[in-house]
């Protein structure tokens, strides 16, 4: 029988938010350290397709909280900041 998932806890999403910021914030440095050596050229083109993706993953978990939560909750508690 498949094993039922069952997801993060607040807390879980919360040090998982911390560490995707934290990886966003050094993923933007090294970017901005590649266009200085290269440019923005087409060469580059990855660099930046790989931090629309880190957003959409952000965009995704942010999500994943909102479906877990109900409205009066999120309001409570700020959910919205976990991964933003």
């Amino acid at each position: 029988m498949p094993k039922k998932h069952t997801g993060l806890s607040i807390d879980e999403h919360k040090q998982v938010g911390m560490k995707m910021k934290q990886l966003n914030e050094l993923h933007e440095e090294i970017v901005k350290s590649i266009w200085t050596a290269y440019g923005k050229s087409s060469r580059c083109g990855q660099a930046v397709r790989s931090i629309v993706r880190l957003g959409t993953f952000q965009t995704e978990m942010d999500n994943i909280i909102c479906r877990e939560t109900s409205v009066k909750e999120w309001q409570k508690n700020d959910y919205g900041k976990i991964y933003f």
